[in-house]
């Protein structure tokens, strides 16, 4: 699928980011179909995080944050600058996964990722 190929993704792909130990790359808590609502078919499947992986989510999220509240602000505002420009380069097929996965039409699934941006340029002015 293009929109897919445009994201990097494929056709199983991780669902949960453990930070330092990288993505979960297993299916032993089981694959989520992503379904098309229009016509029940399936467009891609994550794998599902297991106990031992949330429990190593949590304690590298909370390490981390111990980590990002000693950056300084303008510092951390330049990250959440560098995500809002990559949701703004991806935008177009980001919108399109989000219609064909919620579907909505494009214009919203344009909508919800320029809600994303938003949130990311207020942050960005608090910073």
């Amino acid at each position: 699928m293009d929109i897919l190929k445009s994201l990097h993704l494929s056709d199983k792909n991780s669902a949960t980011y453990l930070g330092k130990d990288g993505w979960c790359q297993t299916a032993t808590a089981g694959v989520v179909d992503s379904i098309d609502p229009s016509n029940k078919k399936r467009i891609a499947s994550v794998y599902a995080c297991n106990d031992s992986d949330y429990q190593k989510l949590i304690a590298n999220s909370i390490e981390f944050q111990n980590e990002w509240r000693t950056v300084p602000a303008p510092r951390r505002g330049e990250v959440i600058r560098q995500i809002g420009n990559a949701l703004r380069d991806y935008k177009d097929a980001l919108g399109s996964l989000v219609s064909l996965e919620m579907g909505k039409i494009k214009a919203e699934g344009d909508g919800e990722v320029q809600e994303m941006i938003d949130v990311a340029d207020f942050a960005v002015g608090q910073s």
